[in-house]
């Protein structure tokens, strides 16, 4: 057994890597956040290095990322395209990246053994990725089988795969477990969320800022005039978040200012910063960041998949506003912007909190 750096995991967590170690089939509902490949990195630093692990992820980001995590010899970290292009290309066929998994379940070509197959966010297993894992079982038939997903993160809304009856017959007897602490979210924002979903996730994030200030600390909510009584497209969501004050722009510049200073901020986050950006001159002595140039990119969100249209630079061609994003970070399809600047700024910051970067990852204007 390898030796490994001190890694404190969640009872949750140990209670999985203890059936694990019994050689137990598991299948795991992980709430977001969750600390699921803590768990598998540690669950693979944990197993004898006899035991030939394969880990399988939906796409090549987050084979990437595992990659970085799992450094272990005996341990094959890839994704399902990346798996069939390698064994094919080692039995001397040359396939194309994209129909490498279709030549490999017609082909069958023979593959290493493996003690132990590892499946990340099983929820997005596709028809043809479930042949695939079929060949691998049916050739390694004694193999220990440990699946890791939440149904309500499924990113891929095409397949015909009814995927939790597959998982139930790939896995065979096997034994249920949950993950829902998340450790990216606030008690509050992971209880939202958890309504939304309608799952239990518990949010222990004890140094998120938002969590440790009061609301009238926080939040001043200004209604500008006159311009308030000019008509607009949303005029009706003036009046949706009390209490609030009537200043003029020059009063309620001055308080933010004061309020800003009073808190130590100097770098303000924005979804498509630009735009609040041009129109609060008064602020340009701030930094400004743009939460939409890491959120709307398929190399930093990991809920944009290939199927979906983006330029060369990896941004969504279309649907990446507040609303589109926050129900593809949820799953939900009810969720609708208010149009309220107190509302608008709660989710820009859930949409900061869902995707889990650190403020520095956020470029600057």
């Amino acid at each position: 057994m390898k030796k490994q750096s001190f890694v404190h995991l969640s009872d949750e967590q140990m209670l999985f890597v203890n059936n694990a170690l019994l050689g137990q089939n598991i299948l795991v509902d992980a709430c977001i956040g969750s600390g699921k490949t803590t768990a598998i990195q540690y669950l693979c630093s944990t197993f004898p290095e006899t035991k030939q692990i394969l880990y399988l992820t939906y796409n090549k980001l987050l084979k990437l990322d595992a990659k970085d995590k799992i450094k272990n010899k005996n341990v094959t970290v890839t994704n399902y395209h990346g798996f069939a292009y390698g064994i094919l290309k080692r039995n001397g066929i040359q396939p194309n990246i994209n129909d490498a998994i279709q030549l490999f379940n017609k082909m069958k070509p023979s593959i290493k053994a493996y003690d132990v197959l590892i499946i990340d966010e099983y929820q997005d297993i596709e028809q043809e990725f479930s042949e695939l894992l079929e060949y691998v079982k049916v050739t390694n038939p004694a193999m220990q089988i440990i699946a890791v997903g939440d149904m309500a993160q499924k990113i891929f809304d095409k397949t015909t795969l009814d995927v939790p009856a597959f998982m139930e017959a790939f896995l065979g007897h096997h034994i249920k477990l949950s993950f829902t602490k998340c450790f990216r979210l606030s008690g509050g924002l992971a209880e939202k969320l958890g309504r939304i979903w309608g799952k239990r996730i518990v949010g222990v994030n004890d140094f998120c800022v938002v969590e440790e200030m009061t609301v009238p600390e926080v939040t001043h909510y200004y209604i500008i005039t006159p311009e308030c009584e000019k008509p607009a497209m949303y005029e009706y969501a003036l009046n949706d978040y009390p209490p609030f004050s009537k200043c003029n722009r020059e009063e309620v510049i001055s308080d933010l200012r004061t309020l800003l200073l009073n808190h130590g901020v100097k770098n303000i986050f924005a979804y498509n910063a630009k735009f609040d950006y041009r129109h609060l001159p008064e602020l340009a002595d701030y930094t400004w960041h743009d939460i939409m140039s890491v959120a709307a990119y398929r190399q930093y969100n990991p809920s944009i998949t290939y199927n979906d249209e983006c330029y060369l630079t990896g941004r969504l061609k279309r649907d990446y506003g507040v609303q589109h994003m926050i129900r593809r970070l949820t799953k939900s399809e009810w969720y609708f912007e208010k149009h309220n600047a107190a509302y608008d700024a709660e989710d820009e910051l859930m949409i900061m909190q869902l995707i889990g970067y650190p403020a520095d990852w956020y470029p600057s204007l």
